[in-house]
């Protein structure tokens, strides 16, 4: 009887050194969530900002076009922008 007793203990203390694990894990999932939610509300605003980069460029405006793909970059780091 005394072994199960300490057998029970160790599973319980395990479960507690193992809740903080879990934990954590729920926490990292969250941050990725709303990291990449963060990162496709912008593409909007990096599609509009390289459409007027590229007009620009076609009206020889090389300065302003320039600082317009430079931003475009940052809204969308992926892009062939």
């Amino acid at each position: 009887m005394k072994k199960l007793s300490i057998v029970s203990r160790l599973i319980v203390l395990g479960l507690i050194l193992c809740s903080p694990i879990v934990v954590r894990a729920q926490n990292v999932n969250n941050i990725a969530d709303r990291e990449a939610a963060r990162r496709q509300a912008r593409i909007p605003r990096g599609e509009e900002v390289l459409l007027r980069a590229q007009s620009e460029l076609r009206a020889k405006q090389y300065a302003v076009a320039h600082d317009d793909f430079r931003m475009a970059l940052r809204y969308l780091p992926d892009s062939a922008a």
